[in-house]
Formats: structure tokens, sequence, C-alpha cells
């Protein structure tokens, strides 16, 4: 509706506040297009869906599409309209998934309740019952499995395990007056834990993109 789509373009002219104006936007834009190997690839939330499967928006993903293409004259144009857009840019950037799941649960829900009024229609309670709860089961043995495997990866990437802790330490210790030149993974860390000192490289940069002229 007209509140709706004058909230979207308000929150759009929101974004131009800023010291750069318009060309906050055309930057994120050109990253994307200029930079989009080294960002898709090499930065974990903007890899696209193949190269980090998510199972739970696979499967929310399936749900929205069945369901939509079942009810689609009952269920909200608006509502499948958003929830087709944030699934591609969720396909696209790992990103975008919570934006999906947000709209695609209501959609979800919604096209639910249809399959349940239509099974009641016809005397299928039951097994619009058994369908409804196997897919609970499948959604917590989804939420265990990939719980665990993120669980493993943040021990992977803990302070002891990843971050050079003990070297921070030693410099602390000697009172270390050079310069520091940072592995890229390890500079927002040593912002945070070695204030002091800055780092040549912060892990905040953006990608920067420069074509060199021929010759």
């Amino acid at each position: 509706n007209i509140q709706d789509v004058t909230i979207l373009l308000l929150g759009i002219a929101a974004t131009t506040v800023n010291p750069y104006g318009w060309r906050n936007g055309y930057e994120v834009i050109r990253q994307m297009i200029l930079g989009g190997e080294l960002m898709r690839r090499g930065i974990s939330e903007w890899m696209p869906l193949y190269m980090a499967p998510s199972m739970a928006f696979v499967m929310l993903m399936g749900l929205g599409v069945a369901l939509s293409l079942r009810y689609w004259r009952k269920l909200n144009w608006g509502e499948m309209g958003a929830a087709g857009a944030l699934a591609i840019a969720g396909i696209t950037s790992l990103r975008n998934m919570p934006l999906f799941a947000v709209v695609a649960v209501k959609l979800v829900s919604r096209g639910l309740k249809q399959l349940e009024g239509e099974a009641r229609s016809v005397g299928a309670e039951k097994r619009s019952t058994f369908v409804i709860m196997i897919l609970i089961v499948f959604s917590v043995i989804v939420f265990i499995g990939e719980g665990t495997l993120v669980l493993v990866k943040t021990r992977q990437l803990s302070e002891e395990a990843f971050y050079p802790k003990e070297a921070v330490e030693f410099l602390k210790r000697k009172n270390y007056s050079g310069r520091l030149f940072s592995e890229y993974a390890w500079g927002g860390y040593l912002i945070w834990i070695y204030p002091e000192k800055k780092v040549y490289i912060d892990g905040r940069m953006s990608n920067f993109v420069w074509r060199a002229p021929e010759g």
C-alpha cells in the first residue's frame, strides 16, 4: 500500500544523509560489480549459496515455492513477490538470507493454514497433521545439525585457536615500540585487544579497485 511505498522511499532517501551523499550508494554498487569476485569468494557473508549451502534456507525456500504455487490465488501477492526477490538475494549472497526468512516464515505459515483448511474440507486432517509433524521433526534435525556445525566452526576461530593472543601478550610485556604489519583477518582483533598500536591492515578496509591504463 501507499504507506509501505512511502516508508521505502523515505528509507532510501535517508541513506543519502551522510558525508558522501548519493555516492555512498554508488560505492556499494561499485564494490559489488568491480570487486565482485573478491567480495563474493573472499568474504563469508557475501558468498553465494552454492559456496556455503544452508539446508534451512533451502527447506524454507522449497516450502515457500510449493505453497505459493498451490495457493497463489489466496496468498498475498506482495508477500510472494518480496519473498521471491529476497530469495534471489539470499542465493546470491548469504547475508541476505535473514531478510528472506523474515518474509518467508510469514508466507509459509499462511500457506500451511491454507493447507490445513483444505485438508479439513476433504476430511484429511490426520494426513495434514502428519505432514506438518514430519516438517517439524525435519526442521529440528536441520537446526541441530547446522547449529552443531556453526559451533564447531566458531571454536576453530576462537581467540586461543585463531588469533595471535600470545604474540600480543609478548609485545605488551616487551613494551614494543615499532609499528605493526597485520594479517588481514587479525586487524579487528588487534584494534580491540591492542588499541595503543595502529595496524597497517585493520580488516575493515573497502575492496579498492583500480584499473591501470594501458601501457
